[in-house]
């Protein structure tokens, strides 16, 4: 949890499978015990939502294509769960959906400036409301499953170059079993934490415990931060 300790816009990166969403909803969990009084946020779209995956109380779902502005009441539930609770994060499933919502099919912007301007509206939600804003994104699977280094890159982020001029944080996620028939099945997940600069900061290993419904760490591989 050091890696979100503060304010910031924060990308969370991976294939699909790999675990993205049920780590987002465990951060919904850890920010919930630090401090029980405050609630998070997690804004998800129906078509990428598994359904087995739980929520603890204290985090509260929202249905992005039932918002009728979405950034805009992004910014709204955030205000009111500050004033009601008090607000320790913004959790957005694959944030990349709200590029498909009617908001921006209306707006007569090329697909590279609707990235900078939601980017740039995310960036400006943590600002105001001084909390980690934590987004998962996906990654050019194909590319990656064709190469023979399976370990995602930065370079693997559509349109990374934006993502990372406006980020506080990068963590890639990456499990070798997914791509690996004769890698032992463990259940852990390699975790690299870049920069927005695209610098190695942090990596480290957490194994999923179903007992805990949980991550736990099982080597941190290098820490600079």
């Amino acid at each position: 949890m050091e890696v979100f300790d503060r304010s910031g816009l924060y990308v969370i990166a991976g294939v699909k499978g790999v675990g993205k969403s049920s780590y987002l909803a465990y951060l919904g969990e850890q920010f919930r015990k630090e401090d029980c009084r405050k609630q998070s946020l997690y804004f998800y779209h129906s078509s990428s939502h598994p359904g087995n995956l739980r929520l603890p109380e204290g985090v509260k779902a929202i249905e992005i294509s039932q918002l009728p502005m979405q950034t805009g009441h992004i910014f709204l539930e955030s205000q009111w769960a500050k004033e009601d609770h008090g607000l320790s994060a913004v959790l957005i499933d694959d944030f990349r959906y709200l590029l498909r919502t009617e908001q921006f099919r209306e707006i007569e912007l090329s697909r590279s400036e609707k990235i900078l301007y939601l980017l740039t509206r995310l960036r400006t939600l943590s600002e105001v409301y001084d909390v980690p804003v934590i987004v998962t994104c996906g990654v050019d699977d194909d590319y990656i499953y064709g190469r023979l280094d399976k370990k995602p890159k930065l370079s693997d982020i559509p349109d990374h170059e934006y993502v990372e001029a406006f980020s506080d944080r990068i963590i890639l996620m990456h499990r070798e079993e997914m791509y690996d028939p004769h890698c032992e099945k463990n259940g852990t997940t390699n975790f690299c934490v870049y920069s927005g600069a695209g610098d190695l900061c942090n990596s480290y290993i957490l194994a999923y415990i179903p007992e805990l419904d949980g991550y736990s760490c099982v080597k941190p591989l290098r820490s600079a931060l």
